[in-house]
């Protein structure tokens, strides 16, 4: 199920801020809603052009694989491509240390 927040963007008329996105990432993630969460931290990695948020959903997305889908290695395949991609985020020591916890 892909998650459509079309009726949100018919309503203000733009696409929704990044950061609205990931406030809503967040809600469907205390819900438990992985799939729905993964596929809008997606859509911020894939449409933020500020890119703050990116590193944020990468590390996101890692944690929702290891810690509820039960997939460390692909958890781990996203911390280490978003080390890799983004060295100077003020993420990486904690991105580095749960890599190292899994």
């Amino acid at each position: 199920m892909t998650l459509d927040l079309s009726p949100l963007v018919q309503k203000t008329g733009v696409s929704l801020p990044a950061e609205t996105r990931f406030k809503i990432a967040s809600w469907l993630n205390e819900k438990g809603k992985n799939q729905e969460t993964l596929e809008v931290f997606q859509q911020i990695i894939d449409e933020d052009e500020n890119m703050t948020l990116i590193p944020k959903a990468h590390f996101r997305m890692a944690q929702i694989y290891n810690d509820r889908m039960m997939q460390p290695k692909k958890a781990i395949g996203i911390l280490e491509n978003v080390i890799l991609k983004y060295p100077n985020s003020p993420m990486i020591d904690q991105m580095r240390a749960y890599r190292a916890s899994l």
